[in-house]
């Protein structure tokens, strides 16, 4: 969770590029540790989909929105 706590406090400084390799770290752990199908998962690719919405770089963040939003559909079956 640190890794994430310190991306989002350089995505609210505005420092993008610090935040955006954290970020894509955390997801790589929660993936690697708990798979593609976990709310952890889930939670990190929407927050770097957030991330990516403040840069304007909508055409990344949306698949990952959906993503996010299909593992949480799916994990409440």
């Amino acid at each position: 969770m640190s890794l994430n706590n310190l991306a989002v406090l350089y995505g609210a400084m505005g420092n993008y590029e610090a935040a955006e390799p954290l970020y894509i770290e955390a997801k790589n752990i929660w993936q690697e540790v708990l798979g593609e199908k976990h709310p952890y998962y889930a939670a990190s690719l929407n927050n770097l989909a957030i991330l990516y919405g403040a840069m304007g770089n909508y055409n990344a963040a949306e698949p990952l929105y959906i993503e996010a939003k299909n593992i949480r559909k799916e994990s409440f079956r």
